[in-house]
């Protein structure tokens, strides 16, 4: 398969700024400011490369990791603020066990109420 000539001349104006950068890139590069100038152009036109997708990807995830730090540090807040109805001492282990599941289950009302707060915008 032969390869595509290129044959249209395209001539632009940048700054002096925008050129310094370009001269840095093109150095960087081992290349000259006009190749240097045609790859940035093609990158730019071919869109998002799989490298791009991936760091894309793992920012994403990331996100999604944080938000769920969120929230368990939101339920673990609740779960330190609220106190504990009674000692183990003081109730039977069927009775602690139905307190713990009223306390947790109170955390957890209160962490999704943070939670919400913080994606309103609110705390």
């Amino acid at each position: 398969m032969r390869a595509k000539t290129r044959n249209v001349k395209i001539q632009f104006r940048i700054t002096e700024d925008e050129y310094e950068l370009l001269q840095k890139a093109a150095s960087a590069r081992g290349r000259s400011e006009g190749q240097t100038a045609r790859y940035i152009l093609l990158d730019g036109l071919a869109g998002i490369d799989e490298k791009q997708a991936t760091l894309l990807y793992k920012l994403d995830n990331l996100f999604e990791r944080m938000e769920l730090l969120t929230d368990i540090s939101s339920l673990g807040l609740a779960a330190g603020a609220l106190p504990f109805p009674a000692k183990e001492e003081e109730l039977g282990i069927e009775a602690n066990r139905d307190a713990l599941k009223k306390h947790l289950a109170a955390s957890r009302k209160l962490g999704n109420s943070l939670v919400e707060s913080i994606k309103k915008g609110k705390l």
